[in-house]
């Protein structure tokens, strides 16, 4: 049997922690064991990455925004849903968890918290929270991806609200919704 294994260290930082990553390639057509495979056989390949989570919280801000695609919402919204991925800020924590905030939404939808998985450079992340007052309800939900190699993100925002009331006897409602992404520069704290 013929294994090739690599070792690397990233070390982008103390913040990140530096992770230790194993990719183990087999030559294709090589005889793989049981043990790796479930079943004995041949595989034209084989990697297992293992990484882990950073040791201390990582801030990230955005330093430039690179593309943007409003995908629903009026057109006179698209300068303030930028400035909301300008104004960028999140936090991932050790435990798997992040916090994600910016200007110009309700404080009281801010911070939208989530989890956020690693897979080599890659944290892919989703968060939501929504609210309720009144006669009226609002939620948030992104999703994205950091990659820490090479300081980028992506980030897609969904956002929805909507209104009802009974005025003698008469209903009234209205919604509005937007949804929009964006990929970004980012810088680590």
């Amino acid at each position: 049997m013929k294994y090739r294994i690599k070792r690397r260290f990233i070390n982008s930082g103390a913040a990140l922690g530096g992770s230790l990553i194993f990719a183990i390639g087999v030559t294709a057509g090589a005889p793989v064991p049981a043990s790796a495979t479930g079943s004995a056989g041949t595989a034209s390949s084989i990697v297992c990455t293992v990484v882990s989570q950073p040791s201390q919280t990582v801030t990230v801000r955005v330093v430039r925004l690179t593309e943007f695609k409003q995908l629903e919402g009026k057109p006179a919204w698209v300068d303030a849903e930028q400035q909301r991925l300008l104004n960028s800020v999140w936090q991932f924590n050790p435990d798997g968890t992040f916090a994600w905030s910016t200007e110009g939404m309700s404080n009281e939808l801010l911070p939208i918290q989530g989890t956020y998985t690693v897979s080599g450079s890659q944290w892919s992340f989703t968060g939501y929270n929504s609210i309720a007052i009144g006669g009226s309800s609002t939620f948030v939900e992104i999703s994205g991806t950091f990659d820490v190699s090479r300081s980028t993100m992506t980030l897609a925002v969904a956002s929805g609200a909507g209104y009802g009331a009974v005025v003698n006897g008469q209903e009234f409602g209205s919604t509005a919704s937007s949804a929009y992404q964006g990929a970004m520069d980012v810088t680590t704290e």
